[in-house]
């Protein structure tokens, strides 16, 4: 035992005369950035779900010869998407011994607040990008979910489990009518798109850049453009299995093989409040909840057969994709130098 400098017999009996310094609340030690949640606007559902028509065949003009007879068609039809809120929740006891007689230091009760707040935040983050009621039926409709209503055009294309090719970035650039909002990723895959443009190849890519230019976000930090087009690097999208998610079964994280990533194309919608909207958008629910409080806080003062009080969060909420082209991506996309 370590000397105590004089008059106590060794440390130990040094530190029972003192005792350490507790500050106050917890540090988050995994903190995911960049919630994809926030980058899309939001609208309020007063039902369980939500209808639109997607227009079909297009009407075309015919050409008429002098003299000619007029002929009377009919061809338009369109298609009803039905869209279903998914419920979210989380809920948790606190002993009233606990509350009362520790919080010397902390709130235990806005601790708990707290911590159930941040994990239901990442659990929609999290549906946002990988949920699909197709297979799962208490899940939303997540971004790969509706990215499949292009499967079989430039929208939608399998990289083969091989490095990023640069044309197909700008192929479901030009195949999105509507316009591209941004484009997300994970940081691993946008990693090799910085070293692509920055570190590699001729010394003329790492001097122009291409197409890519760097400017400050809103915040200031320094974030890549292609094409004019963000590109948004979030924890929530992680390493994928490779051949999920194209039309027989959801996009699956990884679990075994190679590690496979995605590039989302996304188009945010305006958030109106009629469906001519061709843009993605959040639709929540609840009663008695305003324009952006997508949560719901029950307290239980007195849980039954216990000495406990009770805390609960819901929300309800999922994604509108008014037309296919807002929502594309490229996908099992293995991690290496992109090639042009």
């Amino acid at each position: 035992m370590a000397d105590s400098g004089g008059h106590w017999l060794n440390l130990a009996e040094v530190q029972k005369l003192t005792q350490s310094e507790l500050m106050a609340g917890v540090v988050d030690i995994a903190p995911k950035r960049n919630p994809l949640w926030a980058t899309l606007p939001m609208r309020q559902v007063r039902g369980q779900s939500v209808k639109w028509n997607r227009s079909n065949a297009r009407r075309s003009a015919r050409r008429l010869s002098t003299g000619g007879q007029l002929t009377w068609t009919d061809n338009v039809s369109y298609t009803q998407v039905d869209v279903e809120l998914a419920q979210f929740y989380d809920q948790t006891p606190l002993n009233k011994f606990v509350r009362d007689t520790y919080d010397n230091i902390n709130n235990y009760e806005a601790q708990q607040l707290l911590e159930l707040r941040t994990g239901v935040i990442e659990t929609l983050n999290d549906a946002l990008v990988y949920d699909d009621v197709d297979y799962t039926t208490t899940h939303m409709r997540g971004m790969h979910h509706w990215a499949v209503d292009n499967t079989g055009t430039d929208g939608d294309i399998d990289e083969g489990e091989g490095p990023l090719s640069l044309i197909n970035v700008r192929t479901v650039l030009d195949y999105m009518l509507h316009g591209t909002t941004y484009m997300a990723m994970s940081f691993a895959l946008a990693r090799y798109i910085d070293q692509f443009y920055q570190d590699s190849g001729p010394a003329s890519q790492a001097q122009t850049m291409g197409r890519i230019v760097w400017e400050r976000n809103e915040i200031g930090v320094p974030q890549p453009f292609w094409g004019g087009h963000p590109i948004i690097r979030t924890d929530y999208m992680v390493a994928e299995q490779a051949n999920t998610g194209v039309g027989s079964d959801a996009r699956a994280k990884q679990s075994s093989g190679d590690n496979q990533y995605s590039i989302l194309f996304v188009n945010a919608g305006l958030g109106t409040m009629q469906m001519v909207d061709p843009g993605a958008m959040i639709l929540f629910g609840g009663e008695g909840r305003g324009q952006g409080e997508i949560f719901s806080t029950t307290y239980f003062p007195t849980l039954e057969d216990y000495d406990a009080a009770g805390l609960r969060l819901t929300a309800y909420g999922t994604m509108a994709v008014g037309a296919p082209r807002s929502m594309c991506r490229i996908y099992d996309i293995e991690l290496g130098i992109p090639t042009a």
